[in-house]
């Protein structure tokens, strides 16, 4: 498994620098996880951190142990 830091996410959405967009293009590109942390991004009010570990939780089926109301609400919509 790859895990993914912001920088390489933003590097490809922005691609603001050619270079680092298309290596992280290469990682990226087919990652469920990351299409979906991104569609719940823009689509509720959490911080992108929740929305991958909500992608994660729905994807890979990773249990999530969280205090956060908001994403235990949407986990729990699921």
């Amino acid at each position: 498994m790859v895990l993914f830091d912001a920088n390489m996410i933003l590097r490809y959405l922005l691609c603001d620098n050619r270079e680092m967009a298309e290596q992280a293009a290469r990682y990226l590109i087919e990652c469920d996880v990351v299409d979906l942390a991104v569609q719940t991004y823009g689509s509720h009010n959490l911080d992108f951190v929740d929305c991958v570990l909500y992608a994660y939780h729905r994807v890979e089926g990773v249990q999530i142990a969280t205090f956060d109301r908001q994403l235990l609400k949407l986990i729990d919509k699921q």
